[in-house]
């Protein structure tokens, strides 16, 4: 299965954008599918509802929040949970 599956995406070309470029934006409001905008031979951008273009950062957002976590974990920048716990409790 590749990315375009998964997605399920679908295109428009610009002259059928500019035509009705209305209903493209219904249809992105409505469904999470992007749709990918084509120049002739070549797919030039992406066109997606806000709420999945929020969704698309959180979770880039956590990826690299876990990316991160694991990275400081191999570089041994770690703490004991009694240790976390007791420092927390100490804030006022």
């Amino acid at each position: 299965m590749d990315i375009d599956e998964l997605q399920k995406t679908q295109t428009v070309t610009l002259e059928e954008l500019s035509r009705d470029l209305r209903a493209a934006l219904r249809k992105a409001a409505e469904t999470a599918s992007p749709l990918v905008i084509r120049d002739g031979e070549r797919d030039v951008a992406v066109l997606q509802s806000w709420e999945a273009y929020r969704q698309q950062q959180e979770a880039f957002a956590l990826l690299t929040m876990i990316v991160q976590g694991l990275e400081d974990v191999a570089q041994g920048r770690v703490s004991p949970l009694e240790e976390v716990m007791e420092r927390l409790r100490q804030k006022p």
